[in-house]
């Protein structure tokens, strides 16, 4: 896969498994509650397990360390690195829903013309 279409399939499948968990379970209400929150929700694709998590920072930011969590999510060996992006965007923020009532509206992404969804989605976020 190209990384619009992992871009896509990825986010799609981040923001289906927290309406799912959000529908399935109670809201978190603290901090750490939420926090593992984005843990414990695990769906397995390709023969490999993945929580939010490692969704979004494993595959969608590259694997890269945040300025908050300095640790990657996969090490080097670990075979689910095959589907991380090469190419990281930065507009995949503005794409991801994680519950919040800060969070973009829920669109699905198609990797046909991802550029475009992806700065229309940046776009509406700060109307």
């Amino acid at each position: 896969l190209n990384d619009d279409e992992k871009i896509s399939f990825w986010t799609n499948l981040y923001n289906l498994m927290t309406i799912e968990k959000i529908l399935r379970d109670e809201p978190a209400r603290s901090t750490l509650q939420r926090a593992s929150w984005f843990e414990q929700s695990v769906i397995r694709v390709g023969g490999h397990s993945f929580s939010l998590n490692e969704i979004e920072n494993g595959i969608l930011r590259a694997n890269r360390v945040t300025p908050f969590i300095p640790l990657r999510k996969f090490k080097p060996e670990d075979p689910r690195m095959i589907f991380a992006v090469e190419n990281v965007d930065a507009r995949i923020h503005f794409a991801l829903v994680c519950g919040a009532r800060s969070c973009p509206p829920l669109r699905a992404l198609h990797p046909d013309g991802l550029e475009a969804q992806l700065a229309a989605n940046a776009r509406d976020f700060f109307l």
